[in-house]
Parts: structure tokens; sequence; C-alpha cells
């Protein structure tokens, strides 16, 4: 009966654990769920505590609204008939009645430039100069009296209240400020004292009013829109209801947020409180329930203590025994566990055996086992190459008495090589002998695989070559044996030309057979002791290391582009390539193996930049050229963020009567240092690096606006064009610009994209596609320098063009080569054929005008009408009434 007891007592403590760790755990659970209640039920009572705010609180801000309507309406009556200056006597009588609710009044004209201003007696300060963009377009879109925006007055945030206003057959706003911490703060003092923080919010999203200027706004500053977030939750709170604010929606950190669309003003009201207040409430109701759970867990941790020690006294108990049944089985096993090697014991200096196991499971086999029986010695299957360093091991191991552990080969009968570790020590056995004994281990198969690895880290797999790891290691290796030599030694830096083209015309799987061909082409020719790798893609390099003089690398290098210029037939293809070579010398060049293969690398790019099929020596001016990229490159980047650009426009007029029939825009990089930068110098680099989307959607930004603002005031829109790279090109460019052209107004009818046909030509299909797409938007295109690059009919179909820009370099000698005078000719038939229109570029003489007179050309522009021009300087010239034509 003791026995059953003490047999059964575990097996109830370990039921016992594991209600107890199941009650912890769903109390836990319950305490979890409650905190949770608790803290959903205190979020819930502060938004309501601040919901009881929100009527009384539009109240107040209709009451104000209301009394500043009045004071204007007082004092726009009748403004149609005044003259400015009567206008503005009439605004200081206002002011000088001191029950009006404001500091300052203004009058702005509608591009939101101030016409006239006065302010209290004695008031520091004066009213905007002009209105905010945002503020300009919020008030077109209203009819009566608004709240208009914040603007900061004598160090003091001013929020404007304006309506429309006439005058002697003048249109504008009559714009009231006042300071926003006086009547508005009074009618809203009831939240304030309720330790609420108010923001006043317009409806497209402009901060007006926040209770606590000095908070940290960093989302958001009086008259600038709130985050993106939060127009939305204004734009929900527009369609109805109270929002509640979430994480990211919030105009300030750590605040609970309630937000109210107020009626009648088109603006909403945002009411914060700290989360402290939340915490605070939600501690005193949760602290007894934590305390509680604390002493229920406490009592359960106890009895679970308890008895696992009494378990773990068990266990130890059990331990021992196992531990020695453990130690009985090891003994035991010790013999089974050699089974994979063998065991030995030899004689010194001749390696007699004097003991060795013998299994038909042994590292050594039956045949190596029977030869040892014959010869009696570890020696006569030993690989010749390492009994000598073998027998030196053993040497050095007398005097040290320790263990020692070696790899060798031994000879199959099968004459294959089998790896051998042997572990093992020198024993003096007494009368100055030695032995020897250790224990074999066959590793053939982890060594073989070790070397398959090896290889496989150092070859490419695809041609056989050495790979870009294995060359860097060569290359090191040599300038760090020859650093103090001067024998020359030569990088060839190769790369394919057109290889990509091949690649991605005929597939990935033709242009690996493609490389495997040139790899074998390069090691017929290449001799075997010169290091070739293939580095990567279409790259190959190889390091000629026999001391040549300059004239043999140059003959390598032409035999090299011979070689590999020579027909391929792949598959039922029959291709032709060739390849560009960079060549750095050493120890001219660098002695370092990195700038090497670095200058090796400009000079092949050189050779590429130059029609390819070719060789180059590095120079010191490629460096510098490349450097000069690269500084360029670091300057473009800089520019954007200062936003150094600036666009000129070139008008384009009509040949017949010299109207101004548009613009285009050209950009300009106006350096701190360097001045004007032209963009034949920065746009290539721009490209290659992918800045042109950043600077060519800030040039489509700038010119829509810029046009916009200027056809507000045009009986007749002009429209503009702006230059658009191929890189610009890709799936999201269409959208792109129907948002630039959604956020300035523009007509997308009045923006013209030019385009140049021979950046078009690489991906005729996808190109023509997203052009489609941008002129389903009901935007032109304009093929600008046509005649320079393909000039083909079937482009000029697939592509959506309208106009045609005869490029300057036939409208340069039109007038004296009778072969330019044919080639306009030819076009502008063509295009009056297709119904396209034309534009010459480059007019710079009254001579030249009146061919193109003659020849019924369109439009023109030129020198002759105007150069670029800064944005003032056109609207200064040729917004107003039109200039006669002349020199500029």
């Amino acid at each position: 009966m003791d026995t059953l007891t003490a047999a059964g007592a575990p097996t109830i403590l370990r039921r016992l654990s594991s209600a107890i760790v199941i009650a912890t755990a769903s109390i836990s659970l319950v305490v979890v769920l409650l905190c949770v209640h608790f803290w959903l039920a205190a979020q819930d009572q502060v938004f309501d505590d601040m919901a009881l705010h929100i009527a009384p609180a539009n109240n107040s801000l209709l009451q104000f609204h209301q009394t500043q309507q009045q004071a204007l309406l007082a004092i726009s009556q009748s403004s149609g008939q005044l003259s400015p200056d009567q206008l503005a006597i009439k605004l200081e009588q206002a002011l000088a009645d001191f029950t009006v609710p404001f500091e300052y009044l203004a009058v702005y004209r509608n591009n939101g430039q101030r016409l006239l201003q006065a302010s209290l007696t004695g008031g520091a300060g004066e009213a905007p100069l002009s209105l905010f963009e945002q503020d300009m377009a919020y008030l077109k879109q209203q009819s009566g009296t608004v709240l208009a925006g914040s603007y900061r007055i004598a160090a003091s945030a001013h929020l404007a209240v304006c309506k429309p206003i006439t005058w002697i057959r003048n249109r504008g706003y009559l714009c009231a400020f006042s300071n926003q911490r006086q009547p508005l703060s009074r009618a809203l003092s009831d939240i304030a004292n309720r330790s609420l923080e108010y923001q006043l919010i317009r409806a497209d999203g402009v901060l007006l009013l926040s209770s606590n200027s000095g908070k940290d706004v960093h989302r958001a500053r009086l008259g600038e829109p709130v985050s993106i977030n939060l127009q939305q939750a204004v734009g929900r709170s527009v369609r109805g209801g109270v929002v509640r604010l979430t994480d990211g929606q919030q105009l300030h950190r750590d605040y609970y947020s309630l937000l109210s669309y107020v009626r009648g003003l088109d603006v909403a009201l945002l009411l914060e409180t700290p989360l402290h207040r939340l915490s605070s409430q939600y501690l005193r109701t949760i602290l007894p329930v934590f305390a509680g759970w604390l002493a229920i867990v406490g009592i359960l941790l106890g009895l679970f203590r308890l008895q696992q020690r009494w378990l773990q006294h068990q266990s130890q108990q059990q331990q021992q025994l196992l531990q020695q049944n453990k130690t009985l089985k090891d003994e035991s096993a010790l013999l089974s566990r050699t089974v994979h090697g063998c065991i030995y014991r030899a004689t010194l200096p001749d390696l007699l055996l004097t003991h060795i196991t013998h299994d038909n499971n042994s590292v050594l086999g039956r045949e190596l086992q029977q030869r040892l029986e014959r010869h009696n010695s570890l020696l006569s299957l030993m690989a010749s190459e390492d009994q000598e360093s073998y027998l030196q091991l053993l040497e050095q191991h007398k005097t040290q008495q320790q263990a020692y552990e070696m790899v060798y080969r031994l000879n199959s009968p099968e004459q294959e090589l089998r790896w051998i570790l042997d572990r093992g020590s020198v024993l003096q056995s007494g009368d100055n002998r030695y032995e020897v004994e250790g224990f074999l281990v066959d590793i053939t198969d982890q060594t073989l695989s070790q070397q398959h690895i090896n290889y496989l880290a150092t070859r490419d797999p695809l041609t056989e070559l050495g790979n870009r790891y294995w060359f860097n290691d060569e290359l090191i290796s040599y300038t760090r044996h020859q650093a103090n030599r001067q024998r020359l030694m030569a990088l060839l830096f190769i790369d394919l030309d057109r290889f990509k083209t091949i690649n991605d015309s005929l597939g990935h799987q033709f242009g690996d057979h493609l490389l495997k061909e040139v790899a074998a082409r390069l090691k017929s020719i290449v001799p075997e002791h010169y290091p070739l790798a293939r580095l990567g893609g279409d790259e190959f390099m190889i390091m000629v290391t026999d001391g040549r003089q300059r004239a043999d690398i140059e003959h390598m290098a032409r035999r090299i582009i011979s070689t590999l210029s020579e027909t391929y037939r792949i598959e039922h293809f029959k291709l032709n390539t060739s390849c560009s070579i960079g060549i750095s010398l050493f120890p001219h060049d660098s002695s370092d193996a990195f700038v090497l293969m670095r200058n090796a690398d400009t000079a092949m790019y050189q050779a590429k930049s130059q029609g390819g099929n070719g060789y180059q020596f590095y120079t010191d001016d490629m460096n510098q050229r490349v450097n000069s990229r690269l500084t360029l490159e670091n300057e473009l980047r800089r520019a954007i963020q200062a936003q150094e650009f600036e666009l000129y426009y070139q008008p384009q007029v009509c040949t017949k009567t010299n109207e101004l029939l548009g613009a285009e825009a050209l950009i300009r990089w106006q350096h701190p240092d360097a001045g004007i930068i032209s963009p034949a110098d920065f746009i290539p680099v721009a490209e290659d690096t992918g800045l042109i989307n950043d600077i060519g959607d800030w040039a489509l930004r700038e010119a829509c606006s810029t046009f916009y603002r200027w056809n507000m005031y045009r009986h007749r829109p002009l429209p503009v064009a702006v230059n658009v790279s191929v890189r610009q090109l890709s799936d999201g460019f269409p959208s792109r610009i129907k948002d630039i052209l959604d956020h300035s107004g523009l007509s997308p009818s009045l923006l013209e994209l030019e385009i140049t046909e021979s950046l078009l030509m690489d991906n005729v299909q996808q190109n023509v596609e997203w052009l489609d797409a941008i002129h389903a938007l009901g935007i032109n295109f304009a093929m600008d320098d046509f005649g320079t690059g393909y000039s083909s009919l079937s482009y000029l179909k697939q592509f959506p063009i309208s106009k045609l820009k005869i490029d300057r370099a036939f409208i340069m000698d039109i007038t004296s080569d009778v072969d330019d005078e044919a080639i306009v000719r030819a076009i502008l038939a063509m295009a009056h054929s297709l119904r396209l229109k034309v534009v010459a570029e480059g007019v710079e003489t009254e001579q030249q005008l009146e061919m193109l007179k003659r020849l019924q050309c369109n439009s023109y522009q030129g020198y002759y009408f105007s150069k670029p021009v800064d944005k003032m300087t056109f609207e200064k010239n040729f917004l107003e009434p039109m200039p006669m034509i002349g020199h500029s």
C-alpha cells in the first residue's frame, strides 16, 4: 500500500501543478479582459465629456462669425462707386470706431495682392502684402463672408475674415484681421476652462486657430494644411456627425481628439484632452483589481514552488540511476563506434605495424588490409608525396609527448586515392624505443565534397572560368608579391557590346549559350598561365602576368576583338557581336589591386562611349572625368533639395501675324558657385541616375501652375510645351501628370509634351502604350528635333503626335543652302498632308522668317523674336499688349 501511494504521488502532484498553471492563466486572462474593458469605458467617458462642449462651442463660433460678417457688410456697402483712395478713407473711418471686432482691414485684388490697408491707431505692423495661394483658391470657391486663413502680424497670429467687394469696375476681397487670442478666444473660453485644447480647421484642411500656439505642432502650423489623415477626417465630419480621431490623425501626440463640423462656417472644431486625464482615471479603477490579482497569483505560485521542489528531488534520484546506466552503455558501445575507423599501433622509425583492427567494414577495406598484412608497414600504402611530412610530424612529437592530427592519402588497389584522417600520439615504451598509436578515419567523401565546394566558390558555373572572387585573390596575391618589382602587368577588362539587346530579344537561355561561346574563344587564345575570369553578366577579365611590352598587349587586345567579332552560330541563329576592352597597367597606373580593376573598368567605359569594338588604355584624364561626373551627380542631388532650378520660357509665335501662340518651358540650373549650368550638361546625368523623375515632375508642376495663373487674365489661354525624357515614361507617369494637372488647375489641352523620336526607339510598343495613356487625358504631343533622328512615317502613325518641331540645324542655312530648303519644304508638305502643326526652331534672322512664310510654316520660335527669358520677364514683355517684333 505504501509503495502504491509513493508511486502515485508524483502523478497527483503533476496534476495539481497543471491545475495551478491553468488557474493562474485563467485569472490573468480575466484581469486582462477587465483592464481592456475599463480602458475602453474610460475612453468612452472622455469622448462623451468632450462631446458636451460641441454645441456651445459651435454657437459661440457662429456668434463671432455673425459679428464679423455684420461689420464687414457695413463697411462694404456702396463701395462699388468708390475709388481706391475713397475706399482707404472708409476703412480708416471704420477702424476709428473702437467697437469693431478687428485690428486690421485690407482690400486685396483678385490675384491676392494687397491694394490698400488700414490699422488701428498706434497698432504695430500692417495687413499682409498678399494672401496665401491656398487661401485665394478657397476664397474663389466661396461667395459670402468666410474664415479665409491665419496670418502673423506684428509677431501675433491673426484670423482673416474675408468677403467679396467691388469698386469702380474692379473686384476683390475685403479682409478683416482679428487677434486670435481676443474675441474668438473669449468665445471659446468655456472650453479652455475645462482643460480642453481646441483647434479650428477649415474644410480644405488649413489650420486657422489653436488654443496653445506654444505646443509642439510639428505636423501643422497656423495657416498651413494639416496632415493628409486629418484632412480626410475633416472631410468625413463635413458629411455629418462627430468624428473620433484615431492614431495618425490627431494634430498633437498623446491627446484624445474629437472633430465636429460647424455648419455655416465651413470649418471643423477639433477638441483635445491630454492622455494623462484618462490614464489617471483608469489607474484609480484598475489598481484594486490588479492588487487582488497579485495576491491570488502569489498564493498559487507558492503552492507551485512547493510541489516543484518535491518533484525535483524525485527527478534527481531518477537522473542518478539513468546516468549510471548511460555510463555502462557508453563503455559497451565504445568498440561499436570505431567500426568506421581502424585502431593501430606501430613502431618507430620504420612504422612496422604491431596491431591493427581487422574488420570488413573498416576504413581500409579488405584489399588494403591484405596489402598491409603482406608489407606490414603503414608507409607501404601512403602516397609518396605525404610520407616525408608524416615522418617529420612524428619526429616532432617524440619530445612533446602530445597528440597529433594529420590528413594524408592512401593508395587503393584501384589506383584511387583515399583521404585519411590520422589522430594519434607518440609513446615511449622503454629502452628508448618509441611507438605510435592512432585512429584512422576515412574522410574521402568529406574531402571531395569540400574540394567541390571550393571549386564552386572560385569558378563561374556557366562558363567554368574563374569567378570574381577567385580573380580578386589572384590579383591581390600578384600585386603583393610584385610590390617591389617593376615588371609590367596588364589588366584587360572585356565587356560585350549590345549583349543586353541580344539577351532581351532572344531570351536568357540564348544569352547563356553566347557567353559560353565567348568563354570558349577566350580560352582558345589566352595562354593558360594568364588568369582568366568571368566577373559577371557579360564582363570578363584577363591578367597578363609575363611582363610583356605595351605593343604586345595592344596586339592581344586586337586579337581578342577580332576573335570575338566573328560570327556565332547558336541553334539556328547567326549573329555578330563585338566587345570593348579597358586596359590598366601595373605598376604604371597603380599598385593597388582595387584601383587597377577600377581603372580598367573606367577605360572600358571610355572605349564603349566611343562606339565600342575597340580598346582603351587608362589615363588620368579618364579618372578626372569620372570624378567630375560623380561631383556633378552629388551636386545635382543637392540642387534638387535646395530647389536651385528655374524655368525659362521662349515664345512660340505665328509666322504671319506674330501673334503669341504659346511658349516652350526650358529648365535652367542656377548653381550658387558655377552660375547657370546648361541642361545638356546635367540632364544626361539625371537620366542615368534616375533623378530625371524628380526634376521632370518639378518642371511640369512649375510650368502648369505658372500658365494657369497667367491664363486667368487672358481672353485666349496660352498652351505651354514641356520637354519629357524617355526615362520618365513608366506605368506611373500618366497618373502623376494627371495629379499635377488636377493640383495646378491647368486644362490638359493647354499642356504639350515634347518628345524626341530617337529616344523612343528602344521599346517602341511599351512607349506607345504609355503615350496613348497620356494622350487619353487630353494632352498633346510634339515631336522635337524632327529630321535629326529616324524620321519614319510609321512612327508618326504609331505615336499620338499633333505637332512637328523642325530642328534648328535645317533652319540655320535655309536661305543659303538649297538642300536645307528642300528638306524643310518636304517636312512641311508631309505635315500638312498629315494635318500636323509645325514649329520651326532657331529662327534668328528676318530672311529666315520670310522664307518660312513663303513655305507656309505655321509658327516659329527663336532669338529673332525672343531668347528664353525668366518668368517675370516673360510676363512683363509678352502678357501685356504684344510688342513690336525685333531683336531681343
